[in-house]
């Protein structure tokens, strides 16, 4: 039983611990062109605005946030958005009604796409972050917080 206790011990240190932040604030982003909001960690520390006001562009250490929107001039669905993006290295390809998420590896980063759209418009994240950290409860927390205003009024 103690060599069993042991290696489950020495199992918990080697594993990657989960890179979301325990007592850091959350910030949250509220973009009026395309009417959406998200919440994301206080973790980066480069913020850019884009210049036509569709989102936002944070970076850390070996992690990237892009925050953006656009009108669904095309009409598309979840499936649409997904088959419209770079599927090399694809690990999760997934959609339903009015949402999208592709996970994929691109050499040692792991990018997560998440999105959310309705007929008149779209608004997504893309967070990059290198394959060794777990960021797992900080993309389910902005997955969850991700919202057209529009839809939620």
């Amino acid at each position: 039983m103690k060599k069993f206790l042991c290696f489950l011990l020495l199992l918990l240190l080697v594993m990657p611990a989960d890179a979301a932040p325990k007592n850091k604030k959350w910030n949250r982003y509220v973009n009026a062109r395309f009417n959406y909001s998200i919440e994301y960690p206080n973790i980066f520390t480069k913020r850019t605005e884009s210049e036509n006001g569709d989102g936002l562009w944070l970076e850390a250490k070996d992690t990237r946030l892009t925050l953006s929107g656009g009108y669904n001039v095309l009409m598309q669905d979840g499936a649409d958005m997904i088959g419209s993006r770079n599927l090399e290295g694809m690990i999760i390809g997934e959609s339903g009604s009015g949402w999208f998420r592709l996970v994929r590896r691109e050499g040692t980063m792991i990018i997560h796409e998440y999105g959310v759209l309705n007929d008149d418009v779209w608004a997504s994240f893309t967070f990059s972050y290198i394959n060794t950290k777990n960021f797992n409860s900080v993309i389910k927390k902005m997955e969850k917080t991700l919202r057209l205003t529009s839809d939620s009024e």
